[in-house]
This record gives structure tokens, sequence and C-alpha cells, in this order.
């Protein structure tokens, strides 16, 4: 007997927030970061990041912690972490 294959999750993207670092002293200057939520995947929280100033865009990827929310928002500290 053979396994089935993997179930894909369903994709339904929603709530995206986005923030860029602005501070010109940063060493992450002109990066930018956007969280959305999955919501056809129980609002698994996914993070994208962009270096050129939000002309491109990384793959979207699970929050370390595998959270789950709607709405999440990134932010930029001052020291740059």
């Amino acid at each position: 007997m053979s396994t089935p294959p993997p179930v894909a999750a369903r994709v339904d993207l929603d709530k995206n927030w986005t923030v860029c670092d602005n501070t010109a002293s940063s060493p992450f200057y002109g990066h930018c970061y956007t969280e959305l939520d999955n919501f056809g995947d129980g609002d698994k929280e996914l993070m994208s990041t962009s270096t050129d100033g939000g002309a491109t865009w990384g793959t979207p990827i699970e929050t370390a912690g595998h959270d789950k929310g709607i709405g999440g928002q990134p932010l930029v500290q001052p020291n740059a972490r």
C-alpha cells in the first residue's frame, strides 16, 4: 500500500501590513517587511522581506513560532532589531 500524497494547504492571503526601515544610519535602511495571514490555513502568520525598498519581495515564510492570528503589524525598532 502506498502513502497518499500530502494535502496542500489552502491559500487565502489576507490583511497584510508593511513597514520599511527609513533611518539612513540603519544597517537595514531600505529594507521593508510585510506580515500577512493565510486565512485558508488556520490564520498562519507569514513574513516577507524586501531589500530594495519594496520593488521585489522574498517568498513569504512562517514565523519562527508558527504563530497564528489576523492583522499582525511588523515594527522596525530604532536599533535595527
